[in-house]
């Protein structure tokens, strides 16, 4: 089920364009689409203490990163898929960076939103 539902929101985000400046403006319009859709979700959900992961939708983590360096986003994402909450993990960015395809044995994928502008 997390899968399909990966993919639907996959779907969703990576077709859409957002503002690509400034990350609360941008996690603002990825909740406001995901509403339009239909598609319930929860912002800003504490994992543990410290560990704040953008959105969760079921047990699919959400993380929106428009700035950083590479492997410390890496080390992020790895860090909420050691989350028993977190079964499917997707990485919203406009950022050139990959994720492998699981992390901890969860499923992982990577939109960028930068395509939406091509």
């Amino acid at each position: 089920m997390e899968i399909n539902q990966m993919q639907l929101i996959g779907s969703i985000l990576g077709s859409a364009r957002f503002d690509l400046q400034n990350e609360k403006i941008l996690q603002a319009q990825i909740s406001d689409l995901l509403a339009r859709k239909g598609i319930e979700h929860t912002r800003e959900v504490e994992l543990i203490e410290g560990d704040i992961i953008d959105f969760m939708i079921n047990e699919v983590g959400i993380e929106v990163k428009i700035s950083g360096a590479a492997k410390s986003i890496y080390r992020q994402c790895c860090r909420y898929c050691e989350h028993d909450a977190v079964q499917t993990f997707i990485l919203v960015t406009n950022k050139a960076i990959t994720l492998p395809h699981q992390i901890n044995n969860k499923p992982t994928c990577v939109i960028n939103l930068g395509r939406a502008w091509l």
